[in-house]
């Protein structure tokens, strides 16, 4: 990763439209009226150009006789030749250049490294091909193909889709919201969204991030530099194209559930970005992050003049994780001169119902009581017009609030308004005070939810790791012997006694298990098992078919080792007869575990396009699949963010333990999940891994089954290529 030279993109002092243009007259035309518009800071220089008025936008010169080299050169020629014309930009000294297009264009691979060669030797820097180009409102620099032209302001949007930026551009006009950088990225020939973040990430201008992406070209670099903004200013994505992403190999449960899209929101997540699912809510996130940061938001007090109302956003809030605040009795009674005469005994942790009547001054002075409460980390200020208020004098209220509490606590309490049928001309003071404003109870709690996600995704930026067991020192290279051994026979699966080993390796508690090539040999090795165990279980092992409840493959409850090899013998005829082309290794054998307090969990790894191995944890048993009660991780992980992976389950409920059930063992399963983690980072041709289920015990737990393939790892950012 890195920022060279891309302060020619952002800060040039000259910079050069660059001809002979194969478009239209319109863009000439446009990027003239830009240029001009936008009262730029910069000497342009016009070359091959003849036909565009000097007087617009700059002066005509040839390329070898510029006084200086532009910093930043607009390239509208015919993309055949821009090889040489990157070439000779290079060669002069110019920093950048955007290849410019009104549509999104793709060059051929070999035009496109033909350019990356051109501009090798300075470190020239591109954006495009097919890029709408880039703003910086602060310098007078407006190049933009674009319906509006953005204002000044505070935040960084980096866009994939011309679409998405005009949108954003024309939401933006509408609501006074202004920008310290636009680029539209195009086909990401050069410098890719996590250079710029990384740029953006360093900037003071810029205080927030936004981010629209299909995909992520350089995943490490990316969420590297997204972590080291994230720690600063808040970085918020919206992703399209979920739809096209290619699902998993099918060869595992882990693979079938590591959605693409799921694996992004881990990445982002494990980044500490703060991701939007659409247009709306992205709109929503900027107008709050921009505006208000605060270093923790756990509990919220509701300022309403409307009781219905003030229940819509407690319902919303309570339904988004949220949490109301309990304020102090001291806040509670000095709240009593501005609240309705109560219906019922109310709870402290209950909205505060206002009276109609009340003035502005009063509003003031109850927002500002319920900010000086140390349970509260902010306030929602919830109001309807009514015959006795106006909106606007309630905004400027909002506002003056605002202010006085900034000067107090410096940013540390956040304030959001949530003004119900305002025409837009309350906004005006609150856009001021920068105080975010909605129009309905289900937006305003949706934006602070993104506060409270911005500030848990710092804390978890920040937090120390818990420490790991020191006896917890993994046999890396047993493990690692049985997959090149595997390896070197062509086998793309290991047997069952090997992935026992492997996860013994790991310190994984495992049910002893034996595979038996014939019924008899079943039988024999039961005799062993039912000295200590009542039941045994028998499967049936194929690596063509690897999900034996699909196949009938299992026997349970056994009660001898006769009763042992006579369902071995069954399953091995059934399958035959069902699926005779598939290979059959034999069957396991293992003691049947009887608790009934534990519960069946399951544990994967999958290995994805984008970003390489993750962990899939959830609910176990035959219905994995079915009942998606799943979380997703990237590797490494720690315990912490163990935790917080079983913490994203439904299942997590029982797991804690119940008024009819006990605790089972969370430490053991977080520790558990560390460790599978580990085998994804020693041992990169492990492809894929299922452990299910994994029974959670009141004291510890046991792998009943698991299986593994193997296969060459791509070189996925993150992760060796081979084991060492």
């Amino acid at each position: 990763m890195t920022i060279k030279n891309l302060d020619g993109f952002f800060a040039p002092a000259s910079l050069a439209l660059v001809g002979p243009s194969r478009h239209s007259g319109e863009v000439l035309e446009h990027l003239s009226r830009t240029l001009l518009a936008s009262g730029r800071n910069q000497s342009v220089y016009l070359i091959g150009l003849p036909d565009l008025d000097p007087g617009l936008t700059g002066k005509h010169v040839d390329l070898e006789n510029l006084p200086t080299a532009p910093d930043l050169a607009i390239c509208l020629s015919a993309a055949e030749t821009t090889p040489e014309l990157i070439a000779d930009l290079a060669r002069l000294g110019t920093k950048a250049a955007v290849l410019l297009s009104p549509g999104y264009e793709t060059w051929t691979e070999a035009l496109v490294q033909a350019c990356r060669e051109a501009a090798r030797s300075t470190r020239l820097r591109m954006i495009g091909p097919g890029s709408l180009g880039l703003a910086v409102p602060s310098l007078g620099l407006d190049c933009l193909l674009s319906a509006k032209s953005p204002t000044s302001g505070d935040i960084a949007f980096i866009a994939r889709s011309g679409a998405v930026l005009n949108a954003t551009l024309s939401w933006a006009s509408a609501h006074k919201t202004g920008f310290s950088a636009v680029v539209s990225l195009g086909e990401r020939m050069d410098a890719d969204i996590g250079d710029l973040v990384d740029y953006f990430a360093q900037d003071y201008k810029t205080r927030a991030i936004l981010l629209h992406a299909e995909a992520i070209s350089s995943p490490r670099k990316f969420l590297s530099a997204a972590r080291a903004a994230a720690r600063s200013k808040p970085v918020i994505i919206i992703r399209s194209g979920r739809s096209h992403d290619a699902s998993g190999s099918g060869l595992t449960h882990a693979g079938h559930l590591a959605d693409p899209d799921l694996v992004y929101d881990a990445a982002f997540r494990r980044a500490g970005i703060i991701r939007v699912s659409d247009l709306d809510e992205m709109f929503e996130a900027v107008e709050t992050l921009a505006r208000v940061r605060v270093p923790q938001f756990d509990a919220l007090t509701i300022l309403s003049n409307g009781r219905s109302l003030a229940s819509l956003a407690a319902d919303r809030l309570t339904d988004l994780g949220g949490k109301l605040a309990e304020l102090s009795e001291d806040t509670v009674n000095s709240l009593s001169a501005y609240r309705r005469t109560s219906r019922n005994a109310e709870s402290s942790s209950d909205p505060i119902i206002l009276r109609a009547e009340l003035d502005p001054v009063d509003l003031k002075a109850a927002i500002s009581t319920v900010l000086s409460d140390k349970g509260t980390d902010g306030v929602l200020v919830l109001q309807a017009p009514s015959a006795f208020t106006d909106l606007a004098d309630t905004g400027r209220a909002i506002a003056e609030a605002a202010r006085e509490n900034r000067r107090r606590t410096g940013r540390r309490k956040a304030i959001v308004a949530g003004l119900i049928g305002d025409d837009g001309s309350a906004r005006g003071d609150l856009d001021e005070a920068g105080v975010p404003c909605y129009a309905s109870p289900a937006e305003v709690v949706r934006s602070i939810m993104h506060l409270a996600h911005d500030a848990q995704s710092r804390d978890f930026l920040m937090a120390a790791p818990a420490s790991v067991p020191q006896d917890f020192i993994p046999d890396a290279e047993t493990a690692r012997a049985i997959v090149d051994g595997a390896m070197k026979e062509n086998r793309t699966w290991l047997f069952p006694q090997e992935v026992s080993k492997i996860l013994v390796a790991y310190q994984l508690p495992v049910m002893p298990t034996r595979l038996c090539k014939t019924p008899e040999e079943a039988g024999d090795h039961a005799v062993e098992f039912f000295k200590k165990a009542d039941h045994c279980v028998v499967k049936l092992i194929s690596q063509d078919l690897p999900f034996k409840s699909r196949i009938d493959g299992v026997r349970l409850g056994l009660e001898t080792p006769k009763s042992v090899e006579r369902a071995a013998r069954e399953l091995i005829r059934q399958t035959k007869r069902s699926f005779p082309d598939a290979r059959i290794a034999g069957v396991s054998v293992h003691p049947m575990l009887e608790d009934r307090h534990g519960i069946e969990l399951f544990v994967g790894l999958a290995d994805t396009p984008t970003f390489g191995p993750v962990l899939v944890f959830g609910h176990g048993g035959t219905s994995v699949e079915d009942s998606r009660d799943i979380s997703i991780e990237l590797p490494p992980l720690d315990l912490n963010l163990a935790h917080a992976m079983i913490n994203r389950t439904r299942i997590a409920k029982l797991i804690d333990g119940t008024s009819t059930r006990p605790a089972l063992d969370r430490d053991a399963l977080a520790l558990a999940l560390m460790k599978v983690s580990q085998i994804a980072i020693d041992i990169p041709e492990i492809l894929e891994l299922d452990i299910n289920p994994l029974v959670a015990l009141e004291d510890g737990l046991v792998a009943l089954d698991a299986r593994m393939t193997l296969g060459e790892p791509a070189r996925h950012p993150g992760r060796d290529g081979k084991s060492r």
